[in-house]
């Protein structure tokens, strides 16, 4: 499974979910009208919070799959 993230946009603001999902059915969201957008990285609030951005982010490259 891969992560994901759709973009929904209503009235006056726009919101993303993140969701895990398979890579076959990409296409057929696309094609469905959702604008669709694999996660490559995430940073949880806390270590936001606690000034961790870029020790997160270093780690998170570190350990991230090669594609």
């Amino acid at each position: 499974m891969t992560k994901y993230a759709i973009d929904v946009r209503g009235k006056f603001y726009e919101w993303s979910f993140m969701f895990e999902g398979r890579e076959q059915d990409l296409k057929d969201w696309e094609a469905d009208g959702l604008h669709v957008y694999k996660v490559m990285g995430s940073i949880p609030q806390w270590a936001v919070d606690l000034g961790l951005t870029r020790v997160w982010c270093f780690f998170e490259d570190l350990f991230r799959e090669k594609e």
